[in-house]
């Protein structure tokens, strides 16, 4: 992350952030955002991108994952590990509340 910052100080990147917990809120708004930062058209097909991919013959280990709905059981999962990490916690603090977890 600090490498991130580095660069894009001095590259000025045209970057565009999503953050996973906005788009499981609101997937229609953070992937018309995206969009937007491509030049890209919303497309119908966008809406149905489950059924898509269950129509598609996907030939990798993350086919389940591909094919899955949207969920939020895995944000903030992190926490339930706060503990064991309380000696990583103070090194990443600076990130954690930068990026608003």
């Amino acid at each position: 992350m600090k490498l991130f910052d580095i660069y894009n100080s001095n590259f000025k990147l045209n970057y565009h952030l999503i953050k996973y917990e906005n788009l499981i809120e609101s997937i229609k708004n953070e992937t018309s955002e995206l969009l937007k930062f491509l030049g890209l058209e919303w497309e119908k097909e966008i809406d149905n991108y489950r059924n898509n991919a269950l129509a598609k013959k996907i030939n990798t280990p993350s086919y389940n994952q591909v094919t899955e709905k949207i969920y939020k059981r895995a944000s903030g999962r992190w926490k339930n590990y706060k503990s064991e990490m309380k000696d990583i916690i103070p090194i990443v603090e600076f990130w954690i509340e930068k990026w608003g977890y």
